[in-house]
C-alpha cells in the first residue's frame, strides 16, 4: 500500500490525495488506485474555480472472481460528470454496467457578448463591430435545448446467468488425431 497527500497553496489552493493498493496473495491477486482531489483556482480578473475529482480503478482475480471497476468524477463550478465502468465474472453470472451523468448550467451563453472593431495586423484589414450578440439566441440553442440547465443520466447494465446443469458434447477427433499422425 502506498499513499501520497499534496496540499495545495497559492493560485491553485486545495489536497490531492492518491492512494495504491496491491495485495498478491496465493489463488488472488488485488490492485486498486483511488486518486482525489478538491482544488479551487484563481483566475485572472478575480474569476475563481473550484474543481473537485475523482478516479479509481480496481481488479480483482482469483479462481472464482474476477472484477474490473473504474470509475470518475468530475466538478467544476457547478458543472460535473460521471462515470462507472466495472466488469465481473464469478461462478454464477457475468456482468457489465456502464454509467454516465452530468450537469451542466449554460445561463453564461444568455449573455449578450459586444466586440469592438479590430485591425488584423499585416493585412491592413478591419474586422466589422459586433454588438449585443446572444449565443442562446442567435445560435438556435434556445430552440434546440429549450432550458439553459441541462442534465443527463445513462445507465446500461447486462448480466448472464450461467446455467448450473451441466452438458456435453462428443466430439469424435479420433480420425483428425490418426491423419496428424
Amino acid at each position: 500500500t502506498g499513499t501520497h497527500n499534496l496540499k495545495l497553496n497559492g493560485h491553485a489552493s486545495g489536497t490531492i490525495k492518491n492512494n495504491v493498493a496491491f495485495l498478491l496473495q496465493p489463488f488472488e491477486i488485488r490492485v486498486s488506485t483511488e486518486n482525489e482531489g478538491s482544488v479551487k483556482v484563481s483566475f485572472p480578473l478575480t474569476l475563481v474555480g473550484k474543481i473537485d475529482f475523482r478516479n479509481n480503478y480496481g481488479l480483482m482475480l482469483s479462481p472464482s472472481s474476477q472484477q474490473v471497476s473504474w470509475a470518475v468524477d468530475g466538478r467544476f463550478n457547478h458543472y460535473r460528470y460521471a462515470f462507472n465502468i466495472s466488469a465481473g465474472n464469478n461462478i454464477d453470472s457475468i456482468e457489465a454496467l456502464v454509467s454516465m451523468s452530468g450537469d451542466a448550467n449554460l445561463d453564461f451563453l444568455n449573455i449578450a457578448v459586444s466586440i469592438p472593431e479590430i485591425s488584423v495586423p499585416y493585412f491592413n484589414v478591419r474586422t466589422s463591430p459586433v454588438v449585443g450578440y446572444s449565443l442562446w439566441e442567435e445560435t438556435g440553442l434556445k430552440n434546440f435545448l429549450k432550458t439553459t440547465k441541462q442534465s443527463f443520466d445513462l445507465s446500461l447494465k447486462t448480466q448472464y446467468r450461467k446455467n448450473k446443469d451441466m452438458h456435453s458434447f462428443e466430439i469424435p477427433l479420433d480420425g483428425v488425431h490418426r491423419a496428424l499422425h
